[in-house]
């Protein structure tokens, strides 16, 4: 029921703690994001994410697994610059 402290909801915290965050790639971006979005590939385990971007352009990037460095990391290659302004005084 209500607010707090039951053993199911201990439980459910405890399996939330399971899922650990951490840090799988960094790659520098050539102007400040304001929004992101992340598109996992979660039918095709050996397909690629994507990860798009925007501040100055729309940026599509593909994230694959780096499976010869042997420490869970991964390659980030930009796929897509995309821009629809066509005059633009910083641009």
């Amino acid at each position: 029921g209500g607010g707090g402290g039951s053993s199911d909801d201990n439980n459910n915290n405890n399996n939330a703690q399971d899922n650990k965050l951490y840090k799988a790639c960094e790659f520098d971006h050539p102007y400040p994001c304001t929004k992101i979005l992340w598109s996992p590939d979660t039918k095709n385990s050996s397909s690629r994410d994507l990860l798009a971007t925007t501040g100055d352009y729309l940026r599509l990037w593909s994230i694959n697994d780096d499976e010869d460095s042997g420490r869970g990391l991964s390659n980030v290659r930009r796929e897509v610059l995309l821009n629809n302004n066509k005059k633009s005084e910083y641009c």
